[in-house]
């Protein structure tokens, strides 16, 4: 699945990173970076809902907290996270009456 990565506070990310997840489940989420983050770490993550799954487009924001940092040698780090809190965020409709 298609995820934006976003540090949050301090540490690590300059910029958001796009990338795809290996595992989602509804407490955690293993995805692959360029860029390793340290444990504990907070990040804020925005997945692409499958319209397949979800009947539309939905978009997934999610709060969580790396717990798991994994192969930091190579150009890929798998990271794997704890999510502590989510959103579903509907793309907006378009209003032919504006």
């Amino acid at each position: 699945m298609k995820a934006r990565v976003q540090s949050m506070g301090t540490a690590a990310l300059e910029e958001p990173i796009d990338t795809w997840t290996r595992d989602v489940s509804a407490k955690g989420i293993f995805l692959e970076l360029s860029e390793p983050l340290e444990e504990c770490t907070r990040m804020q993550l925005t997945l692409q809902l499958p319209a397949e799954v979800t009947g539309k487009p939905v978009l997934l924001r999610c709060v969580s907290r790396v717990v798991r940092v994994v192969g930091e040698s190579g150009d890929r780090v798998g990271v794997g996270a704890v999510i502590e809190s989510y959103e579903f965020i509907r793309p907006l409709e378009q209003n032919s009456a504006s």
